[in-house]
């Protein structure tokens, strides 16, 4: 009877030698790793946050298991890097009204184990915030239209934890801007400046802001086009430097109104009937002369005033006779570049201005502005 021989199995021994050596070095020193195991964060509260971290050590030979360090410390760091906390691990009380609205706050852990340093990161959310103004501004306060002031309250609130309320959480010290333009979709896109604040109260100049050259170009194209502009001021202010738009002021702003406009006209109806009535009677002396304006018009874009007027005055000493001349006197909105266009007049007045004046036109130079309004040229409504 003949014995059966089967070759050995040559793949199934490489594998097991592999295996022993593999074992043996590992015996001979396997290498060591330590990890975070598990990061825990829970929040009771916008205001606290507890965290657990646990720390393992694991090779290929024991596999992995829990380990003590010797030390722990937590950081807590705000979006800008700056601490919040550095300690121990457990509940941690958070600065949660000193950050904005859904700010990034970042927990790093850290163990110490066998003089090896392990660390883990994780990121946490500030409550959502929202800030509250009442604002006051009150523009323009000079004849440049650049000047104003401006007087701001705030109030901060964030949202209830688990809720849906909104909780007061005080008057905080904001900081923001004032984005100002002119009411006109191309002067928001090319005409805006930044007007930024620190204080509640204050006053600011428009004019020392970047691009207040567009701003003024559409603000005078307003005027010029309707004799009347708004101005938009929208308040971007936040918590802990993140912004929004929280509020918006419009001021009306004008060249003059039609009361003021009305005191330029007798004015320099009162004046110009002087002056005309002096070119035409040299002996006028203390004769009352009367104006009578029929009517008047201003034209924006020449920044001129039209009136029709009348003068009527009479002769000194013998001569008590009256005199009475109709036209047309123009004049600049500031009283410069007056002149009288004649065209009608009784038959004793129509003889003075032939002798006197000759033409249709009489110059009558500078008459100057109305004292009530010289020093406003535009306020608001």
């Amino acid at each position: 009877m003949r014995a059966s021989f089967s070759p050995p199995n040559l793949k199934f021994l490489w594998r097991t030698l592999a295996a022993l050596a593999f074992f043996a070095a590992a015996g001979c020193g396997a290498r060591t790793q330590y990890h975070v195991h598990d990061l825990r964060l829970v929040r009771s509260g916008w205001d606290s946050l507890h965290v657990d971290i646990a720390f393992a050590k694991s090779n290929v030979v024991g596999g992995s298991r829990i380990i003590q360090p010797e030390s722990i410390e937590v950081v807590l760091f705000d979006s800008a890097y700056d601490t919040l906390y550095a300690g121990p691990p457990g509940t941690i009380i958070v600065p949660d009204i000193q950050l904005g609205d859904g700010e990034r706050v970042v927990i790093e852990a850290c163990g110490t184990l066998r003089e090896r340093r392990v660390c883990t990161q994780d990121i946490t959310r500030a409550s959502p915030k929202r800030i509250e103004a009442r604002v006051e501004i009150e523009y323009p306060m000079g004849s440049d239209m650049t000047s104003g002031r401006y007087a701001l309250e705030f109030d901060a609130f964030r949202a209830e934890f688990g809720g849906e309320d909104w909780q007061r959480i005080g008057t905080p010290r904001v900081t923001g801007a004032f984005r100002v333009w002119v009411d006109h979709s191309e002067a928001r896109r090319r005409g805006l400046l930044e007007v930024p604040f620190d204080s509640p109260r204050g006053s600011f100049d428009l004019s020392r802001q970047p691009g207040y050259r567009d701003f003024r170009f559409y603000l005078d194209s307003q005027l010029l086009d309707r004799d009347t502009a708004q101005v938009v001021f929208e308040v971007h202010a936040g918590l802990n430097g993140k912004r929004s738009a929280i509020a918006e002021v419009r001021k009306a702003v004008f060249w003059k109104s039609d009361a003021e406009r009305e005191e330029d006209v007798r004015y320099f109806a009162r004046v110009a009937a002087e002056r005309v009535v002096s070119e035409l009677d040299a002996f006028l002396g203390g004769r009352r002369v009367v104006a009578y304006v029929d009517d008047w018009r201003f034209d924006n874009r020449s920044r001129t005033y039209e009136l029709e007027l009348e003068v009527r005055w009479e002769g000194r000493f013998f001569n008590r006779r009256s005199y009475a001349i109709e036209g047309i006197l123009e004049v600049g909105e500031d009283g410069s570049d007056a002149v009288f266009r004649m065209r009608d007049a009784n038959r004793r007045a129509e003889q003075r201005w032939q002798r006197r004046v000759g033409g249709q036109e009489l110059p009558i130079g500078n008459l100057g502005r109305p004292s009530e309004t010289d020093s406003i040229r535009a306020r608001p409504r």
